[in-house]
């Protein structure tokens, strides 16, 4: 008599083939889903299993570089990636090649197993003003980098007021170690003319630089067919506010339908741009820069994945528009807004007028539409926020 395995057995042993071939197959939805899972097939005379190990690597986003303003006498530069899996490595480097990153990076992993690292670093002026982040994962082999120019007009704030530092403390060291109490007095008096001079010959070359950037200021004009219903436009086109009462207006394509929103009128495709908003006695309002095929229907978000550089005021707080959005700790409250574009190095700057400083730039990015100048007035919260969003003239000084 012939033995041998039964119908049930040939079917099992098929089975398990094609397991062990990898014909068998399973989808891992994520980092949470990753692990050892188990397969196991048996009947009343045969059993058996196999063991398939589960690893979900990603390539995250590429890095966004923004930078912050001054900080501790240098250009504060943050850069943020996210979607990687596993746990990516981030560095700064200068034009060179050297590292700038001190310590380590801030990472963070959310619900779905993803991690999101982010790193600020404080530049100096260079040779060249260029930096690098860098994210990289060595298990995949995968790095992905964003370089940013920072414009010598940033970093010469910075620059001058160390230079002026310098100076003082040297003269205090002489005072301290080579005169008498006579003679130290004489010279500390002398001293304190000197920083005077120094302080007025820094904020000069500070209002030289400020003015370099104002003489690319545009003629804005606000775009009727783009505003909200429910925003009034002043019949030059200069100024902005929300009303109480609809007005009956054509639904064009071009036009805010929810957004209390409204574009000017020219786009810059190229080149650099800068204009100033009043935004006195206001206590909300969105300024910035808008891309032309940007969604105008419905709810938008203002972030420059979806085409806006913007800054805002909102409950007191000043915010960049980023995602995630970043809080501004401004020491002065503008009264004057000024936006400044640079089309070719992918650059918008915002500025407090009377101040002459930087509030926030984006940095980093490729432009390859038309830039429309962007503006929110907020709504009028009974007559809290009725004040417009005023475009002023640049008065430049010679």
């Amino acid at each position: 008599m012939v033995t041998g395995p039964g119908i049930l057995d040939v079917i099992l042993l098929f089975l398990l083939h094609t397991i062990y071939s990898e014909s068998a197959k399973f989808e891992v939805l994520g980092p949470t889903d990753q692990g050892l899972y188990e397969c196991s097939i048996q009947s009343n005379s045969w059993y058996d299993v196999t063991k398939k190990q589960a690893c979900v690597k990603a390539v995250g986003s590429r890095p966004v570089v923004s930078i912050e303003g001054h900080r501790d006498g240098g250009m504060g530069l943050l850069c943020e990636s996210e979607g990687w899996h596993p746990e990516p490595e981030l560095v700064w480097l200068d034009s060179k090649g050297v590292s700038l990153s001190d310590g380590h990076p801030e990472t963070h992993r959310d619900l779905k197993g993803f991690y999101t690292v982010r790193q600020q670093v404080i530049v100096q002026e260079t040779d060249t003003n260029r930096f690098t982040c860098r994210v990289l994962q060595r298990l995949i082999n995968v790095e992905v980098e964003t370089e940013v120019h920072v414009p010598s007009e940033l970093l010469n704030y910075t620059s001058l007021w160390r230079r002026s530092f310098i100076v003082l403390c040297s003269l205090g060291i002489i005072t301290v170690i080579g005169l008498s109490l006579a003679v130290y007095f004489t010279i500390r008096k002398k001293g304190h003319l000197k920083q005077q001079h120094d302080e007025h010959i820094a904020h000069l070359k500070q209002q030289h630089v400020f003015e370099s950037i104002r003489r690319h200021a545009v003629d804005v004009i606000l775009n009727p067919d783009t505003a909200h219903p429910d925003l009034i436009l002043s019949d030059d086109g200069k100024q902005v506010c929300e009303t109480d009462i609809e007005q009956d207006l054509p639904d064009n394509p071009e036009r805010f339908d929810e957004c209390l929103s409204v574009l000017g009128k020219e786009g810059f495709s190229s080149g650099r741009f800068y204009y100033e908003v009043q935004v006195e006695e206001k206590t909300e309002w969105d300024l910035g820069v808008a891309r032309e095929s940007v969604n105008r229907k419905g709810r938008i978000t203002l972030r420059p994945d979806d085409g806006y550089w913007t800054v805002r005021l909102c409950y007191g707080e000043y915010v960049a528009n980023t995602g995630p959005p970043v809080t501004l700790p401004l020491r002065e409250k503008p009264q004057k807004v000024g936006v400044f574009v640079d089309y070719e190095e992918g650059q918008v700057s915002f500025f407090n007028v009377e101040a002459r400083c930087l509030i926030y730039s984006f940095t980093g990015f490729t432009f390859t539409e038309k830039l429309y100048p962007y503006f929110s007035p907020g709504f009028i919260y009974g007559g809290k926020n009725s004040a417009p969003l005023v475009i002023c003239p640049v008065n430049i000084t010679v």
